[in-house]
């Protein structure tokens, strides 16, 4: 994540699939001096859709949520939307991991049906 606290602060990670919950892991840094790693599970249930934008110069893995409570514990949201910076050599990674999370969705949907 880039363009914390006014571009003062930024913060890298890992983001998987597991446990039927998206976890993220990340390492905020400000004024360049690395703060303590924070880990967080995301549940399907609070992910609307989740896709990859493949820009220019940068690729981004956009997760829309639903609720306010998983918002708040990104470093960084826009309204219901994150968007994680992802280095192209991951692109395809991104990519599986929004199949991933989508197939995940759906069968957790039908089985509610």
């Amino acid at each position: 994540m880039d363009d914390l606290d006014g571009g003062f602060s930024s913060a890298t990670g890992f983001i998987s699939l597991e446990n039927g919950q998206l976890l993220v892991e990340f390492q905020p840094k400000r004024f360049g001096f690395q703060l303590p790693a924070k880990e967080f599970g995301v549940a399907l249930s609070e992910i609307e859709r989740v896709r990859v934008k493949k820009g220019w110069f940068r690729c981004r893995l956009v997760l829309e949520l639903n609720s306010l409570a998983a918002l708040s514990r990104f470093p960084r949201h826009d309204e219901n939307e994150v968007r994680l910076s992802i280095k192209k050599d991951q692109l395809v990674n991104a990519r599986d991991l929004a199949s991933q999370i989508t197939l995940a969705s759906v069968d957790r949907a039908l089985e509610e049906m």
